[in-house]
């Protein structure tokens, strides 16, 4: 076959362009361990993948770009572009402008591809590509390719006989099991470490962090990783107990405990969580008469039942959660300080979205591929919208984000979620600087992240807070009272 003949072959198989063929097997043997591991991941992920040296040759290709291993990729490439520049990208066909430049632009078969270069000792080795060419790889490649990148990297130190430190409990290596909670930046890392040592332990443990960044996550986490994760986890979330029913909710009652009580008695929470883990979501709505009573249960291990005499002896952990300071609520007098250092024994702080630089990718790849597979349908995004979510602040965090992806689920066409779709719910759920947030007649500016402008985000009168207060899975009273303070602390009371 004429060189001609192969590259018009290569072209037809890859959607690539390739020139001429330099290196023969003889010279790509010094890349059969990269080769190795690419099949692996490729049969893994379900992601052809490509490999070019520091000349721009094509050193390793699994599925149909195994054959174009030895050939020489153009200088105008992408690859070549991820070499020359030092950085990695992920692009979508027709939405970069280095798709623009590429000479196989009317060939390509890549609906998406990544594209790094592997350094080792501050020094670039190769360039790596995992390509996506059906819709079902774009999701793969959204929400595996950095790990798989990563696995590429610390390969390739050892490759090169770089040395090697033995990474700490904060490193990649230490968390990968911990496959419910889905990022990969430096503050997840961090926090996938810290959920494993409490899960080591029995101390009581205090999730603090923003409405919406899934603090109930990290607590079935801290559970499911335990010597306990076969016993009961049971949660309750305090701001939606009435004040009256809280106390029986949590200790239970004895027969005939109160008027309409069940003749038989019954359980609370925290008998239903004996043996396990009990998870008290929004503590710090939890009324401060009820406070010492939970305290001294967390001390003695046992308590009294609603109308009983006989003490109840539990083992169980305790896992409480507040999007507020309780340090704060503490000096204001609004929360018991004995049980807020009862309760801080363990502290674990959930990053909001805002910090969490390149997870917003991650967890769209993660959300489209459960909405995929809920409506039957192949979904995925466009580079720009994806572009425009990680420069969005995110102040209803992740919950916002799956949010905005339902949304453009139910209108998309054709699966395809773009900016056109969904850049009215930027403008609204992001209010200009210069006057209030849309909906919300007033003379005064609330903060995008405030709850004033999330309830304006819904309309106004009472189903307005009625959707607000299930969004946020509260009571009505404690949104009122919310809305109050937060008035308060403006200054506008």
């Amino acid at each position: 076959m004429t060189c001609g003949e192969t590259n018009r072959r290569l072209r037809e198989e890859t959607g690539k362009v390739f020139t001429e063929k330099v290196l023969g097997e003889e010279r790509l043997l010094p890349w059969q361990w990269l080769q190795l591991l690419l099949e692996s991941l490729s049969c893994t992920l379900d992601l052809p993948m490509l490999a070019i040296d520091l000349d721009g040759v094509c050193v390793c290709g699994t599925r149909a770009f195994q054959g174009a291993r030895g050939f020489q990729t153009p200088n105008s490439s992408t690859l070549a572009y991820a070499l020359q520049t030092g950085n990695k990208l992920t692009q979508i066909k027709g939405d970069m402008n280095q798709c623009r430049k590429c000479p196989s632009r009317e060939i390509c078969r890549d609906q998406a591809n990544f594209t790094g270069p592997v350094s080792v000792g501050g020094q670039s080795r190769f360039v790596v590509q995992l390509v996506a060419q059906t819709p079902l790889q774009h999701q793969a490649l959204l929400l595996k390719a950095e790990q798989a990148f990563s696995i590429i990297q610390a390969s390739a130190q050892l490759a090169f006989r770089t040395e090697v430190s033995v990474p700490d409990c904060s490193g990649r290596n230490c968390h990968t099991e911990i496959e419910e909670i889905v990022g990969e930046s430096p503050a997840i890392r961090m926090l996938k470490s810290h959920i494993l040592k409490a899960a080591q332990s029995e101390s009581t443990v205090l999730i603090q962090g923003e409405s919406g960044t899934g603090k109930e996550l990290v607590a079935n986490a801290v559970h499911a990783h335990s010597r306990r994760s076969g016993k009961p986890f049971v949660a309750l979330n305090c701001a939606a107990i009435p004040e009256a029913l809280m106390e029986s909710e949590i200790f239970g009652y004895d027969a005939g405990a109160f008027s309409g009580a069940n003749p038989r008695g019954k359980k609370g929470l925290m008998e239903t969580a004996h043996g396990g883990t009990l998870f008290l979501d929004e503590i710090a709505d939890m009324p401060v008469s009820l406070q010492a009573k939970l305290l001294r249960a967390l001390q003695e291990r046992s308590f009294l039942r609603v109308g009983g005499k006989t003490p109840c002896r539990v083992d169980v952990r305790i896992i409480a959660a507040a999007n507020r300071s309780l340090r704060e609520l503490v000096e204001a007098g609004r929360f018991r300080e004995d049980l807020y250092f009862r309760l801080n024994v363990f502290p674990l702080r959930v990053p909001p979205l805002r910090e969490r630089t390149g997870d917003v990718r991650l967890l769209t790849g993660f959300f489209l591929n459960q909405f995929s597979v809920s409506t039957g349908r192949i979904l995925h995004i466009t580079s720009e919208l994806l572009n425009w979510f990680e420069n969005y602040r995110w102040p209803g965090n992740i919950r916002e984000l799956k949010n905005f992806i339902e949304y453009g689920v139910n209108f998309c066409e054709n699966g395809v979620l773009d900016l056109e779709l969904m850049r009215h719910r930027f403008e609204t759920a992001q209010p200009g600087s210069g006057g209030p947030a849309r909906g919300f007649r007033s003379e005064h500016v609330f903060p995008p992240d405030s709850l004033h402008a999330r309830l304006a985000e819904k309309g106004r009168g009472m189903e307005a807070k009625r959707l607000l207060a299930a969004e946020m899975g509260i009571s009505l009273a404690t949104l009122y009272r919310r809305l109050h303070e937060e008035k308060r602390k403006l200054g506008i009371l």
